[in-house]
């Protein structure tokens, strides 16, 4: 069963029939496929965990690191946004940013 979000489906265990049962939450037509959903992942945990990649994945993370330096007057206003103490700053993946290294 292939992977799409939102979840279109709900499956449950049938303790009385001894299986899982798949149901679709809105109508779907004879002869189209039935999608589950692997849940909120990134491409990186959807190929280790399930062998495939999501193009366009919205819920993709991307992991770099940032040189800040200890002569910057606001190195430790830096610090603290990087650690999370002052506030949130939440980016799309596309946004690009000129002056880091």
């Amino acid at each position: 069963m292939n992977h799409k979000r939102p979840k279109p489906t709900t499956w449950y265990y049938d303790e009385v029939r001894h299986r899982f049962i798949v149901e679709a939450d809105t109508e779907i037509s004879v002869n189209h496929e039935v999608f589950n959903s692997y849940g909120i992942k990134s491409n990186c945990k959807l190929l280790l965990g399930y062998g495939f990649l999501v193009e366009d994945n919205e819920d993709n993370e991307y992991t770099f690191t940032l040189k800040l330096d200890y002569s910057d007057s606001l190195y430790y206003d830096k610090y603290k946004i990087l650690e999370g103490e002052y506030y949130y700053v939440d980016a799309p993946a596309n946004v690009q940013s000129e002056g880091f290294e």
